[in-house]
């Protein structure tokens, strides 16, 4: 009997023995896991920190970035307020100032003639528009239906209405230098004036200089040579003072030494290469104004 109780309690502690060792081991593989997870979870929280100081660097940089640009573009234009453009004298070209970039432009709209269509070719402007046309004159931007806007033909003048810009570039008198009565192109340039002004009341607007022929298109042709270009070009002055406009003196930034396209700026004497419609976009870039309104 008392071997019998005896091999009773024997296996009753060896079960117990086995049971607290299986405990154990559960146990601690529970607790291995645990720990697997928790280093799991500071690995994720320090990846989330960095990438979060990342991009709070990213925004700070951006910030410093966009604040410095701002100011730099601040400085690179000639900043007039609405008074002040009552003191400003129109009779003078804008003056040279600190280049700015290209999106200065991508607010800008430019409307002329064959020339400018091959500038804004050229330039590279991705964002600014044009209103263009061969031949366009002082008449026929508000008589000829040559733009398309939403597949309805219209005049460039009442395309120029659809939208709004913060700048117009305008340069036309190329084809009018064979006009009889020089007045009567100052009288109708004036009034495209008039009209742009009266519908873009807070746009910068910049009259271009005509820029000039190659000396050896000069030479030969009585009407689109270079005396009659200046002359043109002294009434094209006369309209930006009498309306209080910006005047571009392009051509001191495209011509040679005797005031005529350089060799080799061509194509045919009047429409400039490539390469110099992107020196005709660096005298824009380094003559502009800024008008702040009040």
């Amino acid at each position: 009997m008392f071997k019998i109780l005896y091999k009773v309690l024997l296996l009753t502690v060896s079960v117990a023995l086995v049971a607290l060792l299986v405990g154990y081991t559960d146990t601690q593989k529970r607790s291995y896991d645990f720990i697997n997870e928790s280093d799991l979870v500071v690995e994720n929280t320090s990846e989330t920190r960095a990438e979060v100081e990342t991009e709070t660097t990213t925004e700070t940089t951006t910030e410093t970035t966009t604040e410095t640009t701002t100011e730099t573009t601040e400085e690179t234009t000639e900043s007039i307020t609405d008074n002040e453009t009552d003191l400003y004298d129109y009779s003078q070209p804008v003056p040279q100032s600190l280049a700015v970039e290209d999106s200065y432009f991508d607010d800008a709209i430019f409307v002329g003639n064959s020339r400018t269509e091959g500038f804004m070719m050229y330039a590279g402007l991705k964002k600014a528009q044009a209103l263009t046309h061969i031949g366009l004159k002082v008449d026929t931007i508000r008589t000829s239906q040559i733009a398309k806007i939403d597949g309805k033909k219209m005049t460039i003048m009442d395309a120029l209405k659809v939208k709004k810009f913060g700048k117009i570039y305008i340069m036309l008198g190329m084809n009018e230098l064979g006009w009889a009565f020089p007045e009567l192109f100052k009288e109708q340039y004036a009034s495209v004036i008039d009209e742009i002004k009266l519908n873009h009341p807070e746009s910068i607007i910049y009259m271009q200089s005509i820029l000039p022929v190659s000396k050896a298109k000069a030479n030969y042709d009585p009407i689109y040579n270079n005396d009659n270009i200046e002359r043109f070009n002294q009434l094209v002055k006369e309209i930006a003072l009498e309306k209080e406009v910006f005047y571009v003196n392009v051509t001191e930034g495209i011509a040679d030494s005797e005031g005529s396209l350089p060799e080799g700026a061509s194509f045919d004497g009047v429409h400039l290469k490539p390469d110099f419609c992107l020196e005709w976009l660096s005298y824009l870039k380094e003559h502009t104004v800024e008008v702040i309104h009040e």
